[in-house]
């Protein structure tokens, strides 16, 4: 018999996206928006299509770092992380981060 080898689950992926992110070895984090499910704070998927059934990790933002065109639900965009102090400093379109 052969032993099948394990395949890492979703919580190694999630570990490692945010290691990735507070170890600040990324400073442009490709967002999209879910929606804003409490007052001052958008919820966004970081890295989607990165991982299991859509993948991405969550995260929230305040809502006054995002412009009012890029809020709707499924918006993308890059939000840029200070290395030195892991916040979020400024938000780019899409389009803008290349």
């Amino acid at each position: 018999m052969s032993k099948q080898k394990k395949v890492p689950t979703r919580n190694i992926y999630v570990k490692l996206l945010i290691n990735l992110i507070y170890n600040a070895m990324i400073d442009k984090i490709p967002v999209q928006v879910i929606g804003c499910l409490r007052p001052g704070i958008i919820t966004v998927i970081a890295f989607p299509g990165v991982g299991m059934l859509d993948g991405g990790l969550l995260m929230e933002l305040p809502t006054e770092i995002i412009p009012v065109e890029l809020r709707m639900p499924n918006s993308e965009f890059i939000v840029v992380c200070n290395r030195e102090s892991g916040e979020f400093t400024q938000v780019l379109s899409k389009d803008s981060s290349k």
